[in-house]
């Protein structure tokens, strides 16, 4: 069981996101009960269009518990969480998407979890039973069971999904480590080094669906660089929690 109560910090990561962002926002409060819901901070990267820095601007005027900031390091979506997680004043810190391929209906069952298990992290498992993919690439389908099934062999075999980066962590499982990506990889590398410093991992089912607006910057040929990810985390000493 958690034993001090939970406040959670929310990461949204923007680069061209418009209504997805405002709808994302909007069933966050919706959904997730105000007692939990410290902040939301918003980190937009500094070519995204103006229109989505206005967006951002009227979203921390109608809520009081956004805060947005232009990201000072860039290119890279590694480079928006890393510098979120220098933010984070909750005692967790949540992972997800502004574009709509993060349901936030899944965050209460996130905290559930947490409250019951008293774990580190909490994943959210597109392949399990209640999961699944709508509108999902169906080569990279198959590419992703595939790589989900190379990292169960290397690290924990009961975890699912290690690439998808709807998570909630307690904000000292992300403080200590050394990170080193900038781009899309840092999504992996975020679980990885974590995992191997010994923090416990739970799981809920999730659903993703391709995005509703902006344009996608991890290209197809971009994952192949998440394998040198899991190489280099596996062969390095990350140390202990």
């Amino acid at each position: 069981m958690s034993d001090k109560p939970i406040k959670i910090s929310i990461i949204l990561p923007v680069y061209s996101e418009t209504n997805s962002l405002v709808d994302t926002v909007r069933e966050i409060n919706n959904v997730v009960p105000s007692e939990y819901l410290y902040e939301i901070l918003i980190i937009v990267s500094p070519k995204s269009a103006s229109e989505s820095f206005d967006i951002c601007k009227r979203l921390s005027l109608q809520y009081s518990f956004i805060n947005w900031h232009t990201q000072q390091n860039n290119p890279g979506i590694g480079w928006a969480f890393r510098e979120a997680f220098v933010k984070a004043k909750g005692t967790h810190i949540l992972m997800m998407a502004s574009d709509g391929e993060t349901d936030p209906k899944a965050i209460p069952l996130m905290i559930k979890k947490s409250e019951e298990t008293g774990c580190d992290i909490v994943i959210g498992n597109r392949w399990s039973r209640n999961g699944g993919f709508k509108r999902y690439n169906p080569v990279k389908f198959v590419l992703n069971y595939l790589f989900q099934s190379i990292l169960k062999t290397i690290f924990i075999p009961t975890i699912d999904d290690y690439t998808y980066a709807y998570r909630l962590y307690k904000t000292e499982a992300l403080k200590g480590s050394c990170w080193e990506e900038t781009k899309h990889p840092f999504l992996l590398e975020s679980l990885l080094k974590p995992i191997k410093r010994g923090f416990s991992v739970e799981q809920v089912a999730v659903k993703w669906s391709s995005r509703n607006s902006g344009k996608p910057k991890n290209t197809f040929f971009q994952n192949f660089a998440y394998i040198r990810t899991a190489i280099r985390v596996y062969l390095k000493n990350e140390g202990a929690k």
